[in-house]
């Protein structure tokens, strides 16, 4: 995303012209050529600025449709010699922080997964939840509450084990294709091979 709206930015430095700017109040209103790889103009759009909320609102209306600015706006924000791009102008579906990992779906957080195995999880989760709430306030069943399942963590440890990085990879590609993995191989590479220019 972030080579979207460069891109946008550096087609606005390049490819836009202000023709016209009228005020009306606070509001700041800019006629902007947008030009081909030609330098031939192919449209006009009007972008409104706001000062008082620091708005730029383009009638190309690309920011409605993709949520990144458009460069007609970037031509005015160069023109009016703006900083930083507007906090609301950074939606949260592009920030990393969007949303914690604790608070993802199941088949984001694990995979995807049959749907006996998704409700399953769910059910645990609602279940865990609804005990937190009720010894949130009691320190004592709290602390009990956790001791309980360190108990219940080793004893499923022991039943399963807990699998290396590269083991949990192996059983992911292999519950994503749907095959095991053979015990032997017996499809190896044909011998006698001479690629081109090997001499």
């Amino acid at each position: 995303m972030f080579f979207e709206v460069q891109k946008e930015m550096n087609k606005a430095l390049w490819f836009c012209g202000v023709v016209d700017v009228v005020e009306v109040g606070d509001k700041k209103i800019y006629s902007i050529t947008h030009k081909n790889k030609n330098y031939e103009i192919k449209a006009t759009y009007k972008v409104v600025h706001d000062v008082g909320d620091d708005s730029f609102d383009c009638s190309c209306n690309h920011f409605v449709r993709n949520g990144i600015l458009c460069r007609h706006a970037f031509k005015v924000m160069l023109n009016s010699e703006v900083q930083c791009i507007p906090e609301k102008y950074i939606l949260p579906r592009w920030r990393r922080e969007l949303v914690l990992v604790e608070l993802l779906p199941a088949h984001v957080r694990y995979g995807e997964m049959d749907v006996e195995k998704k409700a399953l999880i769910n059910q645990a989760t609602s279940m865990f939840d609804l005990i937190i709430g009720r010894v949130r306030n009691d320190k004592g069943a709290l602390t009990e509450f956790v001791e309980r399942l360190e108990r219940l963590g080793d004893e499923i440890s022991v039943d399963i084990p807990i699998l290396t990085g590269t083991e949990q990879k192996r059983n992911d590609i292999q519950e994503l294709l749907c095959v095991s993995e053979p015990e032997s191989v017996d499809v190896l590479p044909p011998k006698g091979i001479r690629n081109k220019g090997c001499g």
